[in-house]
C-alpha cells in the first residue's frame, strides 16, 4: 500500500454563537458538537451537527417570543475535532480562567444518532438531572418516555413482567474518559459534563459508507430520533440555565467515590508491595463528603431565594474541587483526579486515574503520594458543600 498524505497547515474555525442570561450573565451553559468528519460524517458528528442546530433554531424561536435564560447558553460548533479535539481544546484552554470561574456545566453530542438505544455518559452528579430530563421526551419508537424506554431496555426482565417502570426507577450511566469535545472542559478544568445520544448497529464508523444514504435507510430513515436529540438537548440546556438552585446532586457522587475507593483499596492488598498503603483518610474523607452532601440534598429545598446566587457559585466549585494543579503522573495536562481517560484505555474512562495509575505501575510512594491528593481533593470538595449547607441553615 502506498499512502499520499497532504501534510499542510491550514486554520481551523470554531462557530460560537451566545444567548445572554439576564439574571446571572455571567454564568455559562455551554453545549457543543465538532463539525469535522473523516469523510462525510453523516452519524460522525453530522446528526449532532443537524441536531445542534435545530436546538439553536428552537431557541431562536423562544428568544423572538421574549424568553430570555437566567444564565447565558454558548453554543459551540467546534472544528479540528477528528485531529486530535483541536477546536474546543484550544477554545477551552484560551478561556480557562473564564470557564473555571463561570462554566455550569457542558453538554456534548458527537455522533448521537445511529440507531434508537439511548445511553449517556456523565459525572455522576449529573445522573438524576439527566434521568429527569429524558422523562420529559418521548421516544418515537415506543411511545414512552426516552426514560422509560432506557430503563426497559436496561431492565427487560422486570420491565416485561408486567410492562411498569417504578416511580423509584433509575438507569445506569456510563463515565467519561476522553475521545470527544468534552475532554478539555470536565478532565482539564474541571467543569460538570455529559454526553448522550442513540445508537445501534453502526458498521460505517469513520468510512465513506457513513453518508446521507446510510442514514436514510438504516441509521434514522425518519430523522425522528435527530429531533428527539434536539429536544432532549434543548430542555437539558433549558433547565441548566433557569432552574433557580443548580441540579447537582453530589450525594451521588459520593458513593460513587467510595465504590471506586474500596476497588483499589482491594487491588493493593493483593498487592505484596501496595498492601501496606493506607487508604482509610480518603474513605473517612470521601464519607464525611457523602455525609454532608446527602443533609445539602434533604434540605435543598428550603434554599431561601437571596442564597441563590451564593449557592449556585459554591455548587460550581464542587468539581473544581477535583482538579489538581499539576496533574496526573505522565499526563499532567489531564487534572480530574476522579475521572480521567487510562494510561492504557485509550478513550475510556479510568476512575481515580492517579491511583490507579500509581497501583498499575506497582510504586508504593507514588500510591500514597496519589491517595493524600484524592484525600485533599475531597476534603476540598466538601468545604464547597459545606459551604452551601451553611448557607441554606441561614
Amino acid at each position: 500500500m502506498k499512502l499520499d498524505m497532504d501534510y499542510k497547515i491550514k486554520p481551523i474555525w470554531d462557530v460560537i454563537g451566545t444567548i445572554p442570561g439576564k439574571e446571572y450573565p455571567s454564568e455559562k451553559v455551554v453545549i457543543g458538537n465538532h463539525r469535522d468528519a473523516w469523510v462525510y460524517g453523516a452519524v460522525d458528528p453530522n446528526s449532532g451537527t443537524a441536531s445542534l442546530l435545530e436546538t439553536a433554531r428552537g431557541l431562536g424561536a423562544l428568544v423572538k417570543s421574549g424568553w430570555q435564560p437566567n444564565r447565558t447558553i454558548v453554543l459551540c460548533s467546534w472544528d479540528g475535532e477528528e485531529y486530535g479535539l483541536l477546536g474546543s481544546t484550544e477554545w477551552g484552554e484560551q478561556n480557562a480562567e473564564e470557564l473555571a470561574k463561570d462554566a455550569v456545566a457542558y453538554i456534548n453530542i458527537d455522533a448521537p444518532v445511529s440507531g434508537t438505544n439511548f445511553s449517556s455518559s456523565a459525572v455522576p452528579s449529573l445522573d438524576r438531572f439527566i434521568m429527569n430530563v429524558t422523562k420529559a421526551v418521548k421516544d418515537p419508537k415506543t411511545g414512552m418516555s426516552v426514560f422509560d424506554t432506557w430503563y426497559a431496555e436496561q431492565n427487560k426482565k422486570a420491565f416485561e413482567k408486567d410492562n411498569t417502570v417504578p416511580d423509584t426507577a433509575v438507569t445506569k450511566l456510563g463515565r467519561l474518559g476522553s475521545g470527544s469535545d468534552f475532554t478539555v472542559f470536565i478532565d482539564h478544568l474541571g467543569v460538570p459534563a455529559f454526553d448522550f445520544g442513540f445508537g445501534g448497529p453502526y458498521g460505517v464508523y469513520h468510512s465513506v459508507l457513513d453518508d446521507f444514504y446510510w442514514m436514510e435507510h438504516w441509521g434514522d430513515p425518519t430523522f425522528e430520533y435527530h429531533a428527539t436529540v434536539a429536544k432532549v438537548l434543548g430542555i437539558a440546556a433549558i433547565r441548566l440555565a433557569d432552574d433557580a438552585v443548580l441540579p447537582f446532586r453530589y450525594s451521588d457522587y459520593a458513593r460513587q467515590i467510595s465504590d471506586y475507593i474500596k476497588e483499589r483499596q482491594k487491588r493493593a492488598e493483593e498487592n505484596s508491595s501496595l498492601k501496606s498503603v493506607d487508604f482509610s483518610p480518603a474513605l473517612e474523607a470521601c464519607a464525611e463528603f457523602q455525609k454532608v452532601a446527602e443533609n445539602v440534598d434533604a434540605n435543598v429545598g428550603s434554599i431561601k431565594p437571596g442564597a441563590y446566587a451564593k449557592v449556585n457559585s459554591a455548587l460550581m466549585e464542587v468539581e473544581r474541587a477535583f482538579v489538581h494543579k499539576a496533574g496526573l503522573p505522565k499526563s499532567p495536562w489531564f487534572k480530574h483526579q476522579i475521572y480521567a481517560p487510562g494510561f492504557y484505555t485509550g478513550y475510556a474512562s479510568q476512575p481515580l486515574p492517579g491511583v490507579a495509575r500509581a497501583t498499575e505501575e506497582n510504586d508504593p510512594a507514588l500510591l500514597r503520594e496519589e491517595v493524600t491528593i484524592l484525600t485533599t481533593a475531597l476534603k476540598n470538595a466538601t468545604l464547597k458543600e459545606q459551604e452551601v449547607l451553611n448557607l441554606i441553615k441561614d
